[in-house]
């Protein structure tokens, strides 16, 4: 499943990224990697990532959002993540 990326701005320094596909190696990761520098680039130090719709978390996909984390810290930021449990 490809993953695909939707990220909508809060406040100027607040977004909301939802992820929905596999939060695996390959090009989705690197567009959502890209997109997310982008946001800290630009400002944005509090991020939410919502993935209720994420089946699947590789090694690389928790690497990412591991790192956003400590981007964010860098800002005086913080990350918030959304996930539901199924069964």
């Amino acid at each position: 499943m490809t993953l695909k990326t939707t990220i909508k701005h809060i406040q100027a320094d607040t977004a909301i990224i939802s992820f929905a596909g596999n939060l695996t190696l390959g090009m989705g990761l690197g567009l959502a990697d890209s997109q997310i520098q982008n946001l800290i680039d630009n400002g944005v130090c509090r991020m939410v990532f919502d993935m209720t719709t994420v089946p699947y978390i590789d090694s690389s996909g928790l690497g990412e959002l591991v790192h956003t984390y400590g981007l964010t810290l860098q800002k005086a930021g913080c990350c918030g993540y959304a996930a539901s449990m199924n069964g």
